[in-house]
């Protein structure tokens, strides 16, 4: 299966911090996780539910040339999947694999294609 989403936020910007060690979504966090969900009711492929062992391939294109580490964009887009009941979970009996890259040439528009497959060992 593979799926658009929008440029994700990057993991150091996903929560603020609420006091007494507490966490929230931040608000960045929030509005990218509207915009994904979006994203995912106009592809019909989205409605697929993995309960088996994947591998997840990422492909970014970032919406500036600002310099990036792309590991730190699975997080988000992993958390969506499952919240979306697209994966099972997100822990290691679900996802046995993830790659990240900056696709080359980048695509028109900034974004992340996630490609989602039973995983083959």
């Amino acid at each position: 299966m593979k799926i658009w989403l929008p440029f994700p936020p990057s993991t150091n910007g996903l929560f603020t911090n609420a006091g007494r060690g507490g966490r929230n979504l931040s608000p960045r966090y929030r509005a990218w996780r509207e915009e994904a969900a979006a994203a995912l009711l106009q592809q019909p492929q989205a409605k697929t539910k993995f309960t088996v062992p994947v591998s997840i391939h990422i492909a970014l294109t970032a919406p500036t040339k600002a310099h990036r580490d792309a590991s730190n964009y699975i997080k988000g887009i992993e958390d969506l999947l499952v919240q979306h009941g697209i994966l099972e979970d997100d822990d290691e009996r679900f996802v046995r694999s993830v790659t990240v890259e900056w696709q080359t040439p980048p695509a028109d528009e900034p974004g992340a294609i996630v490609t989602i497959e039973e995983w083959r060992k």
